[in-house]
């Protein structure tokens, strides 16, 4: 079975926000504003999540395990205000899995066990690219053993601490790929390679050399953090020195 939601003209939704359990849903067109939740997908497979904006009190896009899981969602081209998040996100994963989030603003605005993107239980292979991630505590939480596979590939990201990944399995998470990572700024706006020596040799911009290459818990002062030792290998750089 499938629904669609789709509010032309951004019309707005305050009465009440949109919850699905159905599979195959397309929710797009949607301004959301005032609720908890702005869209709680369970047991919704195959969703695809298009061209919203969401301004909510703690979750914004919220993906839930009930009986199957709402795994394979699309998340493209929304903008998500979340406030107040709380061991949330505004992008909210519990327990599911290969979901694309493409090509989003994300902001995020709450305490420091709260998240723009929050990876809960085993929600892996998950793939988020190209997203711009604002938040003034963690960008990226992933708070268990299992939630492994995920890949984290050119975003641009603002915040307090960019990562925060406690997953040990054996499929580790990704944050670069051969040649690129992804893009960091401090919390300020001030962006990283203007106080961490990371050095571009090959002229792409994509940092392979310097004292605080690759980027890691020790390299960044605690802001690429947790038990699963991520590290980005190619974070963005201006600054660049030909071998």
């Amino acid at each position: 079975m499938a629904s669609l939601v789709n509010a032309c003209a951004k019309l707005k939704i305050t009465v009440l926000p949109i919850f699905v359990s159905l599979k195959n849903t397309t929710i797009k067109n949607c301004y959301i504003d005032g609720f908890s939740t702005a869209i709680d997908l369970k047991n919704s497979t195959n969703a695809s999540i298009s061209n919203n904006t969401m301004d909510a009190y703690e979750y914004g896009v919220s993906l839930e395990f009930g009986e199957t899981g709402s795994d394979y969602a699309v998340l493209r081209g929304n903008t998500i205000y979340a406030h107040n998040v709380n061991l949330s996100g505004a992008i909210d994963i519990f327990h599911c899995g290969h979901a694309a989030v493409e090509g989003n603003l994300i902001y995020s605005n709450g305490s420091a066990i709260g998240a723009a993107i929050f990876l809960h239980e085993s929600g892996g292979s998950n793939f988020f690219f190209n997203n711009t991630i604002i938040s003034n505590q963690t960008a990226v939480f992933s708070d268990n053993p299992d939630a492994g596979n995920n890949t984290y590939l050119l975003n641009n990201i603002t915040a307090l601490v960019w990562v925060n990944d406690n997953q040990v399995s054996s499929e580790k998470s990704h944050y670069n790929n051969a040649t690129a990572g992804s893009i960091y700024y401090f919390v300020n706006g001030t962006p990283v390679w203007e106080v961490f020596d990371v050095i571009d040799t090959n002229s792409d911009n994509w940092a392979d050399a310097g004292s605080a290459w690759p980027f890691n818990a020790t390299t960044t002062g605690g802001r690429f953090i947790g038990v699963g030792l991520p590290q980005d290998r190619h974070p963005w750089t201006g600054k660049t020195k030909a071998k």
